[in-house]
């Protein structure tokens, strides 16, 4: 059940950061243990994968908007 959990979880936040990743790239991802902790969050495992794929270089920046009046 444990594993079962782990793969949910990785599954939706690598779905939820899809639209921002780098197309030429293909990840494997592997779960670590503490990933099934009690008190492990959706939050934190996407918060965690944004900042290992941003520092890999394979997340591609949001777009910097101007917000000057017209």
């Amino acid at each position: 059940m444990q594993r079962n959990r782990a793969r949910r979880l990785l599954r939706e936040s690598i779905r939820l950061l899809a639209g921002r990743l780098s197309p030429e790239w293909d990840i494997v991802l592997i779960a670590r243990r503490d990933l099934c902790a009690p008190g492990v969050r959706m939050r934190d495992v996407q918060d965690e994968l944004s900042w290992l794929l941003t520092r890999a270089r394979i997340m591609i920046p949001p777009e910097t908007q101007d917000h000057r009046p017209a």
